[in-house]
């Protein structure tokens, strides 16, 4: 989810695979960073980048000052984005989704609750803020 300021939002946005995390970009061009360990001993593929989300929404009590809100299966924080001026990212908390692709048919309820957090927090941080204007992305 990103804030953007009102004179953004008739620009275009470029560079699409530039701006997404590591591991995002990396799965669709196909390149990998070295393997590291999670929790369970399981090797990922991942970029230092995305094992800090990782490591954040898995253990979300010990990031007391980057996490917002914890939902169950989900864990909304403050993301730093250079381009806009706020910037929220909801977070799974479930094993096994590693990638976009990784997305089945039984994960539709987390998803929903995913898309529940997002638009609960485009309706509260543009009453702290009445510039910021949001799109939600996935």
């Amino acid at each position: 989810m990103e804030a953007i300021h009102e004179s953004d939002v008739n620009r275009k946005y470029k560079g699409f695979r530039r701006h997404l995390i590591p591991s995002v970009r990396n799965y669709l061009n196909r390149k990998e960073y070295p393997d590291k360990e999670d929790d369970g001993g399981k090797t990922k593929p991942w970029g230092s980048w995305a094992w800090s989300l990782y490591n954040i929404a898995m253990h979300p009590d010990k990031h007391k000052n980057d996490v917002i809100e914890i939902l169950g299966d989900d864990v909304v924080l403050n993301d730093l984005y250079l381009k806009v001026q706020k910037h929220l990212l909801v977070l799974a908390r479930g094993e096994g989704l590693d990638h976009l692709a990784n997305v089945i048919r039984e994960h539709f309820s987390l998803l929903k609750t995913m898309q529940a957090a997002g638009l609960k927090w485009t309706e509260k941080v543009p009453e702290e803020n009445k510039s910021l204007a949001f799109c939600l992305g996935y």
